[in-house]
């Protein structure tokens, strides 16, 4: 399918009920063009977790314009207002950023920037939605009241915390000691998260054009809590056999929850890249590898 789908990050600002977030938490959200301003101020609403609707909101674009259902004004509506029932997405240019505010009294404020290409939806979704859907996202979301728990009423402390003991033994480790075989395994906090594994993927996948695919590849392997990046060749004369050589370029070690990286010497021995930190994000190596930081990865 055709890159057809407009793809807008929606950042949380922030509201009466907590100061200005940063780093702001937020969505990025697919939506065919015919969308109206509406049904993408209820995916917005869907994707930070508002559960309470009663509340008018609008947009207001970087030239002023402001639009919003008419209908919720009752005749009221400020001088100009364009209809959010009718207005879509379509009047939006690449790059564009504007506002939207939830609850015009509380005023969860979100910045909105349009992506400058459009998207094919099967190809970052796997379906064509019917609505606006999120792709990608980040960051913890607020109670639109600023509760904690249920029954909060800004004043009284928290309830203490039961540690567990008050669900029920339905899962694995709930309630009352399980009876029977383990179906679920512990969870093991050194294991990499499966997100960042898939970068690391993608940093292989895209390392390598295409058109030399045939000759040399990157790939990835995972054994435990280490991640190795190896790069493959393919035999250099006909007598070498046809077995592809594999050389060692980096070793992602996930530990307490943090990233480390170590290169491989002539020998195949690690040693760990002391001048970059430990790091909850494995991103920061990987821009690292790319770059061949210090000169020990890339020959």
């Amino acid at each position: 399918m055709a890159a057809t789908h407009l793809a807008i990050t929606v950042e949380l600002v922030g509201g009466a009920h907590v100061d200005d977030l940063w780093p702001r938490p937020g969505r990025i959200l697919v939506a065919a063009r015919r969308t109206t301003f509406r049904q993408f101020a209820d995916a917005i609403d869907d994707a930070f977790a508002r559960w309470d609707r009663s509340h008018l909101h609008m947009f207001t674009l970087a030239d002023g314009t402001e639009i919003s259902p008419r209908a919720w004004w009752d005749g009221e509506e400020p001088d100009g207002m364009l209809d959010g029932d009718k207005i879509t997405l379509s009047r939006l240019k690449p790059g564009e950023r504007f506002a939207y505010v939830f609850d015009l009294g509380d005023h969860w404020a979100h910045l909105c920037t349009v992506a400058d290409r459009r998207v094919d939806p099967l190809e970052t979704l796997g379906i064509v939605p019917s609505k606006p859907l999120p792709c990608w996202g980040w960051g913890s979301i607020p109670d639109q009241y600023g509760r904690q728990w249920n029954g909060d009423d800004g004043e009284s402390d928290p309830p203490p915390d039961p540690h567990g003991a008050d669900l029920p033994p339905i899962l694995f480790g709930w309630g009352a000691p399980a009876r029977g075989p383990r179906l679920i395994p512990a969870v093991d906090d050194d294991a990499p998260p499966e997100l960042h594994v898939r970068a690391v993927q993608r940093f292989c996948e895209n390392r390598v054009p295409d058109h030399a695919l045939h000759q040399v590849r990157v790939e990835h392997h995972v054994k435990g809590n280490t991640v190795t990046i190896v790069e493959r060749r393919a035999p250099w004369r006909p007598d070498a056999g046809p077995e592809w050589t594999s050389v060692p370029i980096a070793k992602l070690t996930y530990a307490q929850q943090a990233w480390t990286v170590s290169w491989a010497d002539r020998n195949g021995r690690w040693h760990r890249v002391d001048d970059l930190p430990a790091t909850p994000s494995v991103e920061p190596h990987l821009a690292a590898i790319d770059a061949n930081h210090g000169a020990v990865f890339w020959g």
